[in-house]
């Protein structure tokens, strides 16, 4: 694990479904067949995918200007089907992705929110490490070094995860093949090369933001 570890490091310088009302789909939430996480009625006209990295600028923009119109307008109508897949870049990108997935379907999306909308902080206290400084870290920390000195491990305990979870959730192999093994898929299978990506219907289209996303998803559900 600690090889796999080191090299992320170089780039960075389940559970059942729970069920809503009509009208208010996003409650409604489950683990995919793809194992990712989504929230909104599955037999919507349109399934949209979103790859994210957590510690990609671009994920965290859209994330801040697409979700509450996406949720409102496409999500709780039942339009659209909305599911995230992580997409994993390095080792931060790992240990962000892992508390996420290990806060379950309801504490999935929150959690992701929490850590894009607060990336600039606690990005920057790891990217103001030494490189040697962050690799010696990883060997003798692992993950939970670098969610404790850059500040992810506070925001995920506020999120409601507490320490003695978030260890046990941050030193399993399991997880980390688990998401490597997403990435590998989403690259070899999907086309996908960075974040965000998205897969409407299961093709990769040409959108990176919520201005040319949405044109697409009005055209998907009119079909």
């Amino acid at each position: 694990m600690i090889r796999l570890l080191l090299a992320l490091a170089a780039a960075l310088f389940v559970a059942a479904p729970s069920f809503a009302q009509d009208g208010n789909w996003s409650q409604t939430r489950a683990v995919t067949d793809a194992s990712g996480y989504a929230m909104g009625n599955p037999q919507a006209p349109v399934h949209l995918v979103e790859y994210v990295s957590i510690t990609c600028p671009h994920c965290a923009h859209f994330m801040a200007e697409a979700m509450e119109p996406l949720v409102a307008d496409y999500v709780d109508t039942g339009k659209v089907y909305f599911e995230i897949r992580n997409f994993i870049r390095d080792p931060a990108d790992l240990a962000g992705a892992m508390m996420a997935r290990c806060s379950g379907t309801d504490g999935f999306f929150s959690m992701t929110d929490t850590l894009l909308a607060n990336q600039q902080s606690w990005l920057g206290a790891l990217q103001a490490k030494p490189a040697d400084e962050l690799n010696m870290l990883l060997q003798t920390q692992g993950l939970e070094g670098i969610v404790t000195v850059s500040g992810m491990a506070a925001l995920a305990e506020a999120e409601g995860l507490d320490p003695a979870t978030r260890a046990q959730c941050l030193s399993g192999q399991p997880h980390v093949d688990h998401l490597i093994n997403m990435t590998q898929v989403a690259r070899q299978e999907h086309g996908v090369r960075g974040t965000p990506s998205f897969l409407v219907n299961d093709v990769l289209v040409s959108a990176h933001d919520w201005a040319s996303l949405k044109p697409l998803l009005d055209a998907a559900s009119a079909e």
